[in-house]
């Protein structure tokens, strides 16, 4: 298979040592599954070695090509947009603060 995006074998081992010495497990399973897949290793292979789906194989070594190691990192998760406007937020905060008992409730917890 060959290098992808131009990083040679070595390169991709110092990133993984990197990542490994960080703690970074996601990144490192990325950087593994690439080091894998140049070696030859099928996807089937990989999935077992890394625990990984064969959908995220496919996906990490396009990332790859296209953006180098850069294109592996953790991106932002923004989540779920917001359902409240920022003055209902506001109210709400109020109302914690003020504790069960403001509310009526005997206890306040």
């Amino acid at each position: 298979m060959g290098r992808i995006h131009g990083h040679s074998k070595k390169l991709l081992e110092e990133a993984i040592k990197k990542s490994w010495k960080e703690g970074n497990l996601r990144l490192w399973k990325r950087l593994k599954t690439i080091l894998l897949y140049q070696k030859g290793f099928s996807p089937a292979d990989i999935c077992e070695a890394i625990d990984v789906g064969r959908r995220s194989i496919f996906y990490w070594v396009d990332r790859y090509k296209n953006f180098g190691i850069d294109g592996l990192q953790e991106r932002e998760h923004p989540g779920r947009s917001k359902r409240l406007e920022e003055e209902q937020l506001e109210r709400l905060a109020e109302i914690l603060d003020s504790g069960p008992v403001a509310y009526g409730f005997s206890s306040g917890i």
